[in-house]
C-alpha cells in the first residue's frame, strides 16, 4: 500500500513538474551587466583631474589659512603686550577689533571649505552623468536588461562585467573635468 501511495505521489509531482515552465520575462544570464563604480571613480582620468583639483585648491588654502593665522597669533601678542599701556577702553576696542577679524577668518576658512566640497560634488555628478550614459549606451548595444553596480552583488561572472568598457569610453569622452572655485 505505502509502495502504491509512493508511486501515486511520485507520479502527481512528476505530472506537476511537467506544466511548469519559467516565465517569459525571466532574464538570460547575458541580459545582464556588472560595472564597478567606484573603480571607475578612482582611475578615470576625469576622476583623477578632480583630485588633483581639489589637492591643489585644498594646499593653497592651507597655505592661505595657516599666514592668516599666524598673522593673528602675533595680533594676539601684541595686544596681550598692550593691555597694561592702554586705556581699558582703547583695550577693549582693540580687543573687539582682533574678535572681529578672528570671525571673519573662521568664515572665510568655512566658505573655503564648503567651496571645495561644492566643486568636488559638482564635478563627481559631471562624471556620475557621463557613466550612466556611456552605460546606457552599452547597455543598448549588448541587448542588456540590467546593469547592477558590483558593489551590490557577491559574485559574479567576469563576462558579465563592463567595468573596462565603461572606463575606456569615459576617458575618451570626458578625460577631465575643470572644477570653479569661484566663491559663491
Amino acid at each position: 500500500m505505502y509502495q502504491s501511495l509512493a508511486s501515486l505521489l511520485a507520479a502527481v509531482l512528476f505530472a506537476a513538474t511537467l506544466g511548469v515552465s519559467t516565465p517569459a520575462s525571466a532574464a538570460d544570464p547575458s541580459d545582464i551587466g556588472v560595472v564597478e563604480v567606484q573603480l571607475i571613480m578612482r582611475e578615470a582620468l576625469a576622476g583623477k583631474s578632480i583630485q588633483v583639483q581639489i589637492e591643489s585648491t585644498r594646499s593653497s588654502y592651507e597655505a592661505a589659512v595657516l599666514a592668516e593665522e599666524t598673522r593673528l597669533r602675533d595680533l594676539e601678542q601684541e595686544l596681550v603686550r598692550q593691555r597694561s599701556l592702554l586705556a581699558p577702553e582703547a583695550f577693549a576696542d582693540k580687543r573687539r577689533e582682533f574678535e572681529n577679524q578672528v570671525a571673519t577668518h573662521k568664515r572665510d576658512v568655512r566658505a573655503r571649505r564648503r567651496t571645495l566640497d561644492q566643486a568636488y560634488s559638482v564635478g563627481v555628478r559631471q562624471i556620475q552623468q557621463a557613466v550612466t550614459e556611456i552605460i546606457a549606451k552599452i547597455a543598448e548595444q549588448r541587448n542588456l536588461m540590467v546593469v547592477v553596480p558590483a558593489s551590490q552583488i557577491l559574485f559574479a561572472n567576469p563576462a558579465l562585467v563592463i567595468t573596462n568598457d565603461v572606463l575606456s569610453e569615459l576617458d575618451e569622452k570626458l578625460p577631465d573635468v575643470t572644477l570653479d572655485f569661484s566663491l559663491n
